[in-house]
């Protein structure tokens, strides 16, 4: 059906919307959108592959025929062209914008349509990757056009080429597209280690370890890396990391070149201090108020106005990102109340160094659902999703659920790929009954399932009233590649904004420390000291409060604030090293 007639400014505009491009993503999954905006998924998996498949081979027609018994093998050959136009159907249902359906076809062929605007990631990377010429190791390293190139080539790699289709035609490209991506970021990580730019280089580094694990040479680099940033520490966290990596893998050991790389650096490791514990953290100088909100309240007002934003429409993601110890969790404790005054259901997650338990910060979400909210869930989702949801928290429904659960045993993957599902869809469903904050923090240390849930959820929260707050540590959750690469594809998707927390001012300091000390005023000289020793870390203040606590210098009856003015212009504290 042809438009209906415009003029000027209009025509202009409908123009526009005719010419914007369909935007293919098969990185990392099946992704497409248009205008800025997420298409709809094409209605069955088969009909997804097929269209994938199409772009894939985008310079010729195929021949149905052909087509039909790929797709359809165990089907007769009419039964097989059925299911083949149906499909079609499908395809065009969603990327036909009205003017262009994308597709080409014939009694006998089908063809992606490269006429009508589009933009596909792994054209673009091939062009990249093509025009720079990687697998030559004959270029200069170390030149900006090819560092700026490289990374443009490495960003759009978001996961392997349609992660989680199965068909032999996806697992030849996901072979392909692997090595050319393994390529290409390690000679990235040759090209900024070869300007100096170290930190940028050993994040490559970690990325080229977590997609190529058996590869000792990429774990030989980010020891080394680590050592020129003076992380010791983590140089033989690395070691430790490759050492296991082979002997799960391989049963073998590392080779020696790894072994005299791991032994230098050992050499070279100071001796660690011991942290503080948590309970000492928790409270100080007895203070019932806990840490005093201080220097926040921009990044307050932001986080109520997405508040505000959730109850009106659609959910989303943010991102809150800062330094160990900034105030990520009393930021995100303002928020909590905040919600809390405005209707919303508050749960919190977090997440855990090196936990075995998957799905961890998630069922503690779940765990923490009232008895009404799990009554009202369980009329909202099917028994299959709402008895795999009770395997995390038993309470949300009858137990007669589990014991009558099918016992049909699964792969690992597809027990993994049920609950992910199932967790999506139980929040989702949350977020329908009423409006939701999910608070999951230490993100950076999220596990693999729980990523998984995420990556699933972005795209869906549209259809929700649940705002996600994430919080992470700036180094570890952009140094850990499996990390990043979901945090960005979220801010993408459902991104409503990202809060990163510098340090406190002067200032804001003194304000702080006044209220934790009890003290009307504090001399400008004692502040600026405190933060030129502490860098205005919220953490690393109350570790330096805390340690004279310990020796006895805030008995009662002293002067807090002329102790601190002693103690910081007389001598070092020893305070515990932030973690």
């Amino acid at each position: 059906m042809k438009p209906a007639p415009v003029q000027g400014a209009d025509r202009l505009t409908a123009w526009m919307r005719v010419m914007e491009p369909l935007r293919v993503y098969l990185f990392g999954g099946f992704f497409m959108e248009r205008g800025g905006k997420p298409l709809p998924p094409i209605a069955s998996r088969v009909g997804r592959s097929l269209f994938a498949h199409l772009v894939m081979n985008r310079v010729r027609p195929l021949q149905r025929e052909l087509l039909a018994g790929s797709f359809w093998p165990d089907l007769p050959e009419g039964r097989a062209r059925r299911r083949l136009s149906h499909t079609l159907w499908q395809i065009q249902d969603t990327v036909s914008d009205g003017s262009a359906s994308h597709l080409t076809i014939s009694a006998d062929t089908l063809a992606f349509d490269t006429t009508t605007p589009y933009w596909l990631d792994v054209e673009e990377f091939d062009h990249l990757f093509d025009s720079l010429e990687i697998s030559r190791r004959d270029t200069q390293l170390g030149r900006a056009g090819d560092a700026a190139a490289l990374r443009a080539c490495v960003e759009l790699y978001r996961g392997d080429f349609l992660a989680g289709f199965f068909d032999n035609w996806v697992m030849v490209e996901q072979d392909y597209y692997r090595q050319r991506y393994l390529v290409a970021l390690s000679r990235l990580v040759e090209v900024t280690k070869a300007q100096g730019a170290y930190e940028e280089a050993l994040a490559h580094a970690r990325r080229l370890t977590h997609h190529a694990p058996l590869r000792e040479e990429a774990h030989q680099e980010v020891m080394r890396l680590c050592f020129l940033l003076g992380r010791t520490s983590d140089a033989v966290q690395q070691f430790e990391r490759c050492r296991s990596v082979l002997a799960e893998e391989l049963e073998t050991e590392p080779s020696e070149p790894t072994v005299e790389l791991y032994r230098r650096i050992l050499r070279q490791r100071r001796a660690a201090i011991r942290p503080l514990q948590g309970e000492e953290r928790a409270t100080l100088l007895g203070s019932r108020s806990g840490i005093p909100f201080v220097g926040r309240e921009e990044e307050r007002r932001n986080l109520i106005s997405h508040l505000e934003r959730v109850l009106a429409g659609p959910g989303g993601v943010v991102l809150v990102e800062g330094e160990p110890g900034i105030g990520k969790t009393r930021l995100a404790l303002e928020a909590a109340d905040a919600a809390r005054w405005r209707g919303f259901e508050v749960s919190w997650g977090t997440c855990v160094q090196g936990t075995l338990r998957p799905f961890g910060p998630l069922a503690e979400v779940l765990e923490s659902i009232s008895p009404l909210r799990a009554e009202q869930l369980s009329e909202q989702l099917k028994p299959v999703w709402l008895t795999e949801a009770m395997r995390l928290a038993p309470h949300l429904g009858k137990q007669n659920l589990l014991s009558s659960a099918s016992s049909t045993p699964l792969r690992p993957a597809e027990e993994s790929t049920r609950m992910q599902e199932a967790l999506v869809l139980t929040l989702g469903a949350l977020g329908r009954i009423a409006p939701h904050l999910v608070i999951l923090d230490d993100v950076h240390w999220a596990d693999q399932d729980t990523l998984g849930v995420l990556t699933q959820l972005g795209p869906r929260l549209a259809d929700s009233r649940i705002l996600l707050l994430l919080l992470y540590r700036s180094e570890e959750g952009r140094g850990d590649p499996e990390v990043w690469d979901v945090l960005r594809d979220l801010d993408r998707v459902a991104g409503l904004g990202r809060v990163v927390l510098s340090p406190l001012s002067v200032f804001e300091l003194g304000d702080m420390v006044k209220a934790i000390l009890g003290l009307t005023s504090m001399e400008p000289a004692v502040a600026a000291r405190l933060h030129r020793r502490t860098g205005g870390n919220v953490l690393f203040t109350l570790e330096t409060l805390l340690a004279l606590r310990d020796q006895g210098l805030f008995e009662a009856g002293s002067d807090p604030g002329g102790v601190l003015e002693r103690e910081l212009a007389g001598r070092t504290i020893a305070v515990a090293p932030r973690v």
